[in-house]
């Protein structure tokens, strides 16, 4: 009998899409690994785990690295199971075994390529981008092997994107960027690393809202290392974030979440003065880098997340004599 999916509330979708960006951009797992581990997640949830993924989405980033890779490994050893079936096998692994399977791609069906649409192309972009750099220069030095900028990574995007486009247009046969149709897993998807799960999601839409701003000069080598005043306006790098009624979080909680979550960028919070008796209700957060608040919003106005069972909207911060114009 096929597993059931459990009760996937947005709260859990929340969880779900914070998981996959933790392990794509925060610990660069692959995106088909990275659905293949949250949909098993899911699958030890839903048979009865109460809680599983927000107790796994409360680790910091190098426990969840653990637990990921256990994850992987133990998918592994069903992939290798699934084409194995004596006549006598033991019935409570060879049961253990289908069943895993069959949820897993259940929950990636059904779960994971719909509610991951949109960041999974920036994702696959991502990943082929950073795979055709390396092809590219295999004989470069150290200094010009480390890690690109958010920046460069999104002009390259953008440029393959664009590049892509123009190639489709003129009738050529390379692939395009975007498949036509959706695929639906089967078993035999999950026996060997998936390809990608597919959208209709526009992602020049989503680089519309990306504003890439001209690299600034690289320091000397023999430089003093130090933090340079942002050249965007504040404005333009401050989070909003709103609390549920009662549930606030202090300025601790939000940096340890922002910094394990998008890196050491937090320049400054400021949580808003509570009147008695009532609790602060937002806080603002603003980043050293504005790449840091693209990251966060993912191309959406709004998101949520859950941390530690409280619930934190945030969104691009508008300030009120910006919203005045626009009457």
């Amino acid at each position: 009998m096929a597993p059931g999916i459990f009760s996937a509330t947005r709260s859990v979708h929340m969880i779900v899409r914070q998981l996959f960006i933790r392990l794509v951009f925060s610990l660069q797992f692959e995106s088909s690994l990275s659905m293949e581990i949250i949909s098993f997640w899911m699958w030890l949830e839903g048979i009865g785990h109460a809680d599983f993924l927000a107790s796994i989405d409360a680790l910091d980033n190098h426990d969840l690295r653990s637990i990921a890779l256990a994850a992987k490994m133990l998918i592994e050893t069903l992939r290798r199971n699934s084409g194995h079936q004596p006549n006598h096998r033991s019935v409570q692994g060879g049961y253990f075994c289908i069943e895993a399977l069959k949820g897993i791609v259940l929950y990636l069906n059904n779960v994971c390529c719909k509610v991951l649409e949109d960041i999974l192309q920036v994702a696959t972009a991502k990943e082929r981008i950073c795979h055709r750099a390396h092809q590219a220069q295999p004989q470069q030095n150290v200094m010009a092997r480390a890690p690109m900028s958010t920046r460069d990574l999104l002009s390259r995007i953008k440029a393959s994107y664009i590049s892509a486009r123009s190639h489709e247009a003129e009738g050529s046969s390379s692939r395009s960027i975007m498949p036509s149709a959706p695929k639906t897993h089967t078993l035999k998807d999950i026996e060997n690393p998936i390809e990608q799960c597919l959208s209709s999601y526009p992602l020049a839409t989503l680089f519309e809202s990306l504003t890439i701003t001209e690299e600034e000069e690289e320091p000397a080598a023999d430089a003093i290392q130090i933090q340079q005043p942002p050249s965007v306006p504040r404005d333009e790098r401050t989070l909003f974030v709103t609390f549920s009624n009662g549930y606030p979080f202090t300025a601790d909680e939000l940096y340890e979440f922002f910094t394990r979550n998008f890196g050491d960028d937090v320049e400054v919070i400021s949580v808003q003065e509570p009147v008695a008796p009532k609790p602060p209700l937002y806080a603002h957060i603003t980043f050293y880098n504005q790449e840091t608040l693209f990251h966060i919003l993912a191309g959406r106005p709004r998101v949520k997340f859950v941390i530690r069972g409280k619930h934190l909207w945030a969104r691009k911060f508008v300030p009120k004599r910006k919203k005045a114009q626009n009457f």
